[in-house]
């Protein structure tokens, strides 16, 4: 309902288009040579350490479980093979640079998308800028 009442046009997302090219950007990263490279090498690394993992960002899934399973529990102490894993994790990143790579990747996808993108990305933002115009009135009105 709210973002109805904001949209200028109900078939653009009141997130806008910087939003949409943020998620669409990482999937290119994901798809990119960049991606599999410094994932494979991060890969390597952790099965040197006796770790069989295939993604950074899926295997994180089976740690978060295990912490929301805790949590739930009340336990405070993680397993000690959670905290080799994590480890493991923290010194491959390091080792192989792998956040580094990713950051590099994104930002070149980044700007390409905003050189690619600029004048309809300067308009988004002006549609934004008139829809916190009219949510600022229409909290206003309701005497909020």
């Amino acid at each position: 309902e709210a973002d109805a009442a904001l949209a200028d046009d109900p078939d653009i997302s009141v997130y806008g288009l910087g939003h949409t090219l943020w998620i669409e950007g990482g999937a290119q990263l994901r798809a990119s040579t960049d991606y599999q490279d410094a994932v494979a090498d991060w890969v390597a690394c952790m099965a040197a350490d006796g770790h069989r993992v295939t993604d950074p960002l899926e295997d994180q899934g089976d740690i978060r479980a295990a912490q929301a399973a805790r949590q739930e529990s009340g336990s405070a102490d993680a397993p000690a093979a959670e905290i080799r894993l994590a480890l493991a994790d923290i010194d491959c990143k390091e080792r192989t640079d792998m956040v580094g790579r990713l950051d590099r990747a994104r930002a070149e996808i980044d700007r390409k998308t905003i050189a690619d993108n600029q004048l309809a990305l300067t308009e988004d933002r002006e549609r934004l800028d008139r829809q916190l115009e009219l949510a600022a009135r229409i909290v206003e009105e309701s005497g909020r």
